[in-house]
């Protein structure tokens, strides 16, 4: 037959002593149930002695759970004393989270002031991580033993993340997903509990926090979060972040992110936007399941890229174009990193394009001549640009361009036994591919010092250009370092 007593205590043994008054329990135990509200405490001793101020004693191996209350206490000791407005404990223990798969790790609660008035219990605690010491949040809680309801008030004045203390030694959700964070956040959450259920909420915010993912590096990530279940980290739906700098493989500033937190730890990306050489780049809506490991996929849209404010930006050498381009840049990040996949960038319609270093005449080609002297001014009528591959590693970059050279071909230097020496509007096909380490493409074409291998990919069907074996010739020399004779 099932005890359905309110309330059981049971020890398995106990000692008192004549001579002082000491008393000691072993392994006492209380459960007190409020219909399906049930709360247990445990010790592994409890010892104690009458004084004229009331029974006071000491308390090890406290261990239990309160109600619905979602939380679990382990490893408690302190001092206890019974006073005429009811039952006090001063001590430290350590809170974990009751479900089977925890949001947070177990916490270390210390400063603990517990009251017990009648049915009415009231405390308040400062929780830190435990092998760090870091204080995470104050804990204010509330309960009544009679009804089975309470609430807890969490309160985080300022949480630093530093080399001492990361996300992920609070919670396993961040592992993997964020890295290297630097900053703090503050904010404050509360958790509700009846018999029939738990609810919580929470608002946080940060001025500024810096961190690695695997999009690559963030800094400055600011603003405020919501939350409509904080133990389940949901969120309502709007939420905005500001982004100081963001690098999936293009370091791209000031831009906005919107999105929202769906139950099981899945990120909806509602959208983002960056200001990105007189347009824009913006991250169209996605869903990305942070709770296990999966591709991730983000897709950023070229708007508007004004290519002279492009090459200003990127401080290209003997370059300038003009032009408006649009595009996609479809993104992948596994365990493996990250790659593009279908990358391409489309002229809205036409342009000029022109190359003006000066070339050494010793290594080139007749063909080869023939296409730098059209370079210096083209027209063009289409340009596209396909990438594809690791942003870590190599990305295969193929440019494709049609267009009319606008400079007259100069007779002395191609020397072409044909009568076009001299014309302009002559029509131009242009093909190249680039194979290189995308984050290191922009700094490549920065210090270009051999347009030739450039050249050669333009025209590989037309003529091969010989390389010497030694020396290492540099085909293209600023005027000034030019060679003398």
């Amino acid at each position: 037959m099932l005890d359905k007593s309110p309330i059981r205590f049971s020890v398995a043994g106990a000692s008192y002593s004549l001579k002082d008054g000491h008393w000691r329990v072993l392994a006492p135990s209380v459960r007190l149930q409020n219909g399906a509200d049930v709360s247990v405490f445990t010790a592994a001793w409890v010892t104690g002695r009458s004084t004229p101020a009331g029974l006071s004693g000491d308390m090890t191996g406290l261990s239990g759970s309160l109600g619905a209350v979602p939380l679990s206490a382990s490893q408690g000791a302190g001092r206890w004393r019974v006073m005429q407005a009811g039952l006090r404990f001063d001590g430290k223990m350590m809170i974990a989270d009751r479900q089977a798969e925890p949001r947070f790790f177990p916490l270390l609660a210390d400063a603990i002031q517990l009251r017990l008035t009648g049915t009415q219990m009231r405390g308040e605690a400062l929780l830190r991580e435990p092998k760090s010491g870091a204080l995470v949040s104050t804990l204010a809680l509330q309960h009544n033993l009679s009804d089975g309801r309470g609430s807890a008030q969490l309160g985080v004045e300022k949480l630093s993340f530093n080399d001492s203390l990361q996300p992920e030694a609070i919670s396993p959700v961040t592992l993997g997903v964020v890295a290297n964070v630097q900053g703090s956040l503050r904010g404050q959450g509360r958790i509700d509990w009846t018999p029939q259920g738990v609810t919580s909420s929470g608002r946080f915010s940060t001025d500024g926090l810096d961190f690695a993912a695997a999009f690559g590096p963030v800094t400055g990530l600011s603003g405020d979060i919501n939350f409509t279940d904080l133990l389940g980290l949901v969120t309502a739906t709007g939420q905005q972040v500001r982004l100081a700098s963001v690098n999936p493989g293009v370091l791209v500033s000031d831009g906005q992110v919107r999105y929202h937190i769906l139950p099981g730890y899945k990120l909806q990306v509602e959208g983002g936007r960056w200001p990105f050489a007189g347009g824009a780049l913006v991250l169209e809506p996605t869903l990305l399941n942070m709770a296990q490991a999966s591709d991730r996929r983000l897709t950023f849209a070229v708007e508007g890229l004004d290519a002279g404010r492009f090459i200003a930006a990127m401080q290209f050498e003997n370059i300038t174009a003009t032009g408006t381009y649009d595009g996609h840049l479809p993104m992948i990040f596994d365990a493996a990193g990250g790659r593009i996949e279908g990358g391409r960038l489309v002229a809205r319609g036409g342009g000029t394009l022109s190359y003006v270093g000066d070339v050494s005449n010793w290594d080139l080609g007749l063909i080869s001549r023939f296409a730098f002297d059209a370079l210096k001014s083209m027209r063009y009528d289409r340009l596209s640009i396909d990438l594809n591959g690791a942003i870590d590693g190599d990305v295969i970059t193929r440019i494709s361009f049609a267009g009319v050279n606008q400079a007259p071909i100069e007779g002395g230097r191609t020397k072409l036994p044909i009568k076009i020496l001299g014309a302009s509007n002559l029509p131009f096909v242009f093909n190249v591919t680039i194979t290189a380490k995308f984050r290191q493409l922009f700094d490549m074409a920065r210090s270009f010092n051999d347009p030739s291998i450039l050249i050669n990919r333009f025209i590989p069907k037309l003529e091969p250009v010989p390389r010497p074996a030694a020396p290492e010739p540099k085909l293209v020399h600023p005027a000034e370092s030019s060679p003398k004779p």
